[in-house]
């Protein structure tokens, strides 16, 4: 499990829908995307890991985004949208 704390999570709300937020949200999906292809590629857990850990603070900023909605969109896997590209 990945706990970045609450001085990471008040910076990242600080940053919440500014042009700062959507660069690094969009560093990382790409990120995610390559670490995800590496993943599938070599099938290694350290990979696989990796992947999984920039994906979890991608699925966490996206419920951050959400604010109200975040319940029910915190159940969801983050998706790859064109947004973040």
């Amino acid at each position: 499990m990945l706990n970045l704390g609450s001085e990471a999570f008040e910076a990242a709300q600080r940053l919440k829908n500014t042009e700062d937020w959507k660069i690094i949200v969009g560093a990382l999906a790409e990120q995610m995307g390559k670490l995800a292809h590496v993943a599938l590629d070599t099938g290694e857990k350290d990979h696989c890991g990796y992947a999984r850990g920039v994906r979890d603070v991608l699925w966490a900023f996206e419920v951050m985004e959400a604010g109200v909605n975040a319940p029910q969109r915190a159940t969801q896997k983050p998706t790859i949208k064109a947004r973040y590209a």
